[in-house]
């Protein structure tokens, strides 16, 4: 929370959430080392001209990619490793069934959890990698693009 003057010159509260407190979970599993989310819209209306014969324009959420940036663990027992490792096995031997997640976005607020966003049907259809340098200390970060079927908000977790 931060303390801020309103225009009456009194003292009053913003309640408001750090980018850098939340979490994540894989079918209800914590997934540790997430570095950052990137691009997640959970509610996005598209509308569309009337179909012929209706004054209504059609209406859908859109359902846009998101990226999730974690450190690379090298755990292969780890719930986000598994599924990586699942849908690599899954492509050639699929016609396009990926295997699907929930993800669970946590907002967190001193601690506390006060939003949570269900991605159901989650699949990754990319991971890509940071660079690999000799001249560099930082840890290699793994992104993984998620595509997902519809999500689900919960105001009051």
């Amino acid at each position: 929370m931060v303390n801020v003057e309103n225009s009456a010159h009194r003292t009053g509260v913003v309640d408001s959430l750090c980018a850098n407190e939340f979490a994540v979970e894989l079918d209800g599993q914590p997934v540790t080392g997430v570095f950052k989310i990137e691009g997640f819209v959970p509610f996005r209306l598209v509308t569309a001209p009337p179909t012929t014969g209706s004054n209504h324009p059609g209406m859908r959420l859109d359902t846009p990619p998101f990226r999730i940036s974690r450190m690379v663990q090298r755990n292969a027992n780890l719930p986000f490793n598994q599924w990586i490792q699942a849908t690599i096995e899954a492509v050639p031997n699929s016609a396009g069934a990926l295997p699907t997640k929930t993800l669970t976005i946590i907002a967190m607020d001193d601690g506390v959890a006060v939003r949570r966003w269900a991605v159901e049907k989650a699949t990754i259809t990319e991971v890509s990698y940071s660079d690999f340098d000799t001249g560099s200390g930082a840890l290699v970060e793994e992104t993984c693009l998620i595509q997902y079927a519809s999500i689900k908000i919960n105001w009051k977790p």
